[in-house]
């Protein structure tokens, strides 16, 4: 070995040496910041979430856009009526809450619940896309689902016995429904009644006869939504409230909150939180 390459090696060694120590005793505070600015780093947060299901595909959105920006967040949705995800969050079962308001309407739904507004949502009423019914009034509709139209001939809308759809009776939408729409009047026993809005969605698209109702955010293009006293569920007509089945979504936290949870919550009023409620809501003005 050479002269210059050990006097090379000599300067060299203790550089690297000074290097390796600089990175290894990186203080501790810059660590900590590293770990916090990293969300691998962090340590797995499960967050259980109870909805309504008219806020169950706003849920489903949100927490998989969540995950995927915060990837030690995951989610146990779970959906059930808002009388249901209530009892869940009081009872500590649950972390996060959306509930919707049935019983009073839009005009209370928001602040009575105590809750962050979230969204505005709307019952449509929905019928077969073969069916030739566009619009509906109030009192009609109220016959129809009380069982005194035997015969869709009877709203010039084709021929055959209306096959009535309806959601549970405890459910804020069927409340809202009833209060709404039948007054006094009650229901024919003879509709069918589902558990959740998906069920009405799929019987009404399958059978050409039948006519139900469901949350704004299930209607697609496999059933006809009807106007209600010649009003459409349009986003303005809801935010003006011009459309009188309207009503609120909002989040609820449990008493004691994880800060994940409040974080979680945050998100729903974030852009990116927003953008995925326009999707398929409306948003408050």
């Amino acid at each position: 070995m050479t002269r210059f390459l050990r006097r090379t090696l000599a300067c060299a060694v203790p550089l690297l040496l000074m290097m390796a120590c600089a990175r290894l005793f990186t203080p501790l505070d810059q660590q900590q910041a590293h770990l916090e600015s990293d969300p691998a780093a962090r340590e797995p947060v499960l967050i259980r979430l109870a909805t309504c299901w008219a806020g169950l595909p706003l849920a489903e959105e949100a927490t998989a856009a969540y995950s995927a920006r915060y990837p030690h967040v995951s989610f146990i949705v779970e959906p059930a009526t808002s009388e249901a995800a209530s009892r869940m969050l009081s009872e500590g079962q649950a972390d996060v809450a959306i509930l919707a308001d049935g019983s009073a309407g839009l005009q209370t739904g928001s602040e009575g619940a105590g809750g962050q507004l979230l969204a505005l949502d709307a019952l449509c009423i929905v019928v077969g896309q073969g069916s030739p019914l566009e619009d509906i009034s109030r009192e009609e509709l109220a016959l129809l689902f009380g069982g005194y139209r035997l015969d869709w001939g009877e709203l010039e809308a084709g021929s055959g016995q209306p096959e009535i759809v309806v959601l549970l009776g405890e459910s804020a939408s069927a409340r809202l429904f009833q209060r709404v729409v039948m007054g006094q009047e009650t229901i024919t026993t003879a509709a069918l009644v589902m558990p959740h809005d998906r069920g009405v969605l799929e019987h009404v698209a399958a059978h050409p006869r039948a006519v139900g109702y469901l949350s704004r955010a299930y209607a697609d293009e496999r059933v006809k939504v009807l106007a209600l006293d010649g009003v459409r569920p349009e986003a303005r007509e809801i935010r003006e409230g011009r459309y009188p089945l309207a009503y609120a979504l909002t989040a609820h936290l449990v008493a004691q909150p994880s800060e994940e949870a409040a974080a979680f919550v945050a998100f729903l009023s974030s852009a990116e939180g927003r953008r995925l409620i326009e999707r398929r809501y409306v948003l408050p003005s």
